[in-house]
């Protein structure tokens, strides 16, 4: 098993990530100012304040006393890093500024999300199950010495079963990320037993290992229900590098001075640009003219490709008539089935037939805006 070079590394950054402006802040950095915690001092005093019974426990532990450990307003971490590159599928680096400046979150309370935090025990069990090896969860954020507001909360630390049979704790020299995905999303995951991971986790991964100056960080992910792998990274100096410097200058340009970063979708937009003032207009530069103009050009090509591919399904629908499948030498090509029976409600007939049924479960919603983009005439 063998881990990405440092240069394969931040190549596969540069080609994956959201483009990232060159940092202009009077900051040195320094890669080895990290908190230089014995890794093994580390787990003795996560396994103190857990007060661990068994050996082999895998309790996770989500709540901290301090209610600023886990206020994530506070500090940067591990799977802010991948959005802020442009490379979660989740989050955007407009999402991490959102919710550091204005405590707002867009994926704490969502179902994959939760399931996610569920199945980290059970994930991490069998992990112990393949391996052998013993883990154990930590409830104290792992904390950069020089910058505070650079934190990572790990999932488990991992110990050496054999260290435990020879009644002396042996020093953690890995850590373990729990992962789950979706059966569609298997292509983003290599050899099991690589380091060929999807790159959020692996900037992930990677922090974390900055962050305790841990040599290893496995990766145990469930795919579906059925498919469970283990990834093994190693350190790279050269992307902790520049994932510390674009750290703090994400901190710096954007947190400290509320400054947004550059929206990359139209879902930032909406997200930086929420409400509306009526009265408000802005002249359009010549540079824009010309790029709605190249707009409505793109929309004439959609509107007659879609008429073509609308074309293409009626002869589809001819050829079938009433049969439902089409083949060709015994493959399938498409078919043609009705769904099974719904059952739908009337709302409308309701609101006419008893319209103070409706009244206790009605409520003002805000729309969000809508963009219309006319031609000029």
């Amino acid at each position: 098993m063998q881990n990405i070079k440092s240069s394969t590394a931040l190549h596969k950054l540069a080609q994956q990530s959201a483009p990232m402006k060159s940092v202009d802040l009077d900051i040195s950095v320094n890669t080895h100012a990290i908190k230089q915690i014995s890794a093994a001092a580390v787990l003795e005093d996560s396994l103190e304040i857990q007060s661990m019974g068994s050996a082999a426990s895998t309790e996770h532990t989500m709540e901290s006393k301090d209610p600023h450990v886990w206020d994530r307003t506070q500090f940067l971490g591990g799977s802010d890093l991948g959005a802020i590159l442009g490379l979660s599928s989740f989050r955007s680096a407009v999402d991490v500024w959102l919710e550091k400046t204005q405590g707002i979150k867009n994926q704490a309370d969502s179902l994959i999300f939760r399931f996610g935090h569920f199945a980290e025990d059970f994930i991490a069990k069998e992990y112990e199950r393949a391996t052998g090896r013993i883990t154990h969860s930590q409830d104290i954020p792992l904390t950069h010495e020089q910058y505070p507001y650079l934190r990572g909360h790990i999932d488990r630390w991992v110990e050496d079963a054999h260290s435990r049979d020879q009644q002396h704790l042996s020093p953690a020299m890995r850590i373990l990320e729990c992962k789950t995905s979706h059966p569609q999303q298997a292509h983003l995951w290599g050899e099991p037993g690589s380091d060929q991971v999807p790159m959020a986790y692996y900037v992930q991964c990677a922090w974390y290992m900055m962050l305790a100056n841990c040599p290893i960080c496995d990766v145990a992910v469930l795919i579906g229900n059925n498919d469970f792998r283990i990834y093994t990274l190693h350190q790279d100096p050269e992307l902790e590098k520049f994932l510390l410097e674009s750290a703090i200058h994400f901190w710096g340009k954007h947190v400290l001075t509320r400054i947004s970063p550059e929206p990359i979708s139209e879902d930032d937009c909406r997200k930086l640009f929420p409400k509306v003032s009526p009265t408000k207009k802005v002249e359009a530069p010549q540079t824009l003219v010309k790029e709605i103009e190249h707009f409505h050009a793109i929309q004439t090509t959609i509107q007659e490709k879609e008429a073509l591919a609308s074309e293409i399904k009626q002869l589809i629908m001819k050829t079938l008539g009433d049969a439902d499948t089409l083949t060709y030498q015994g493959k399938i090509l498409a078919t043609w089935k009705a769904p099974k029976p719904s059952i739908k409600t009337n709302f409308k007939q309701l609101e006419l037939d008893h319209p103070e049924w409706l009244i206790p479960y009605q409520s003002t919603q805000e729309n969000s805006r809508r963009l219309l983009i006319k031609e000029l005439i």
